[in-house]
């Protein structure tokens, strides 16, 4: 349903990382490889974070190598980096990753960093047969580019385009981010049927709602990041933020 705070994915992507830890006999499993695609901004380092103090993972993040404040003492020190730009041609360009992945598979792949259909596609391509689970980080901004066809709050199932290629180009030019990161969600359910892997999608609340949290960079105070570190895990839930300001996304 839109409008869930932006700590809602952050709950379910550790909870989907946390489900095979332990087997049926009770016996812990190895640890589990991951792979994060970004992880240096809000969302992302604030789940690494947690995954980081469990200590249950081997974590490896692609990215271009931007630590957004504290990450780089935060996350840095203790997971693996690689360099690679997804703006261009993964599998031309980004070498070092390339030649990383060669011999390796993972069990989970967190992309909080897919921004439209180039970048999930080009993803996409170079990790096939290499992938558990893929955990994309969406937003509910794709249902401004879809055709809803009820009054009832937004399902999941809502995000389907206008049949009539006009209307479709004027929501795509009209929300753009929706658009491109619904191009996004697209390729990676392409590529399930041909044989491709599994994959969840996430959809955090953006633009009515929105992202709140002292590591976002349109505002400041941090609700978000306890919420995710504290009233999702059992503890008592901080207090709410202070009164919107102009300028200012708020999750509640």
């Amino acid at each position: 349903m839109r409008g869930f705070a932006a700590s809602v994915p952050l709950m379910l992507s550790i909870l989907i990382l946390r489900q095979l830890q332990v087997n049926g006999e009770g016996e812990e499993v190895p640890r589990r490889q991951v792979l994060v695609l970004g992880g240096n901004g809000f969302i992302g380092s604030t789940v690494l974070s947690r995954l980081i103090e469990e200590g249950k993972d081997n974590i490896t993040i692609v990215s271009r190598g931007n630590w957004y404040w504290d990450s780089g003492e935060r996350i840095v020190p203790h997971v693996t980096t690689v360099y690679c730009d997804r703006n261009e041609r993964v599998k031309d360009k980004c070498y070092d990753f390339m030649e990383y992945i060669k011999d390796k598979k993972f069990d989970f792949v967190l992309d909080f960093s897919s921004y439209n259909g180039d970048q999930a596609l080009n993803m996409v391509q170079v990790l096939q047969g290499k992938v558990g689970t893929y955990v994309m980080i969406s937003t509910d901004s794709v249902y401004d580019v879809c055709d809803k066809k009820h009054d009832l709050p937004t399902k999941e199932t809502d995000s389907v385009r206008p049949e009539q290629i006009g209307e479709r180009d004027l929501l795509a030019k009209l929300h753009r981010y929706g658009h491109n990161k619904l191009e996004a969600e697209e390729a990676l359910i392409e590529q399930r049927p041909v044989g491709g892997f599994p994959f969840v999608i996430l959809r955090h609340a953006c633009q009515k709602a929105g992202i709140w949290g002292g590591s976002n960079l349109a505002v400041g105070g941090g609700y978000d990041e306890r919420l995710a570190a504290r009233g999702l895990w059992g503890a008592e839930a901080p207090s709410p933020p202070p009164p919107r300001q102009r300028g200012q996304i708020s999750s509640f």
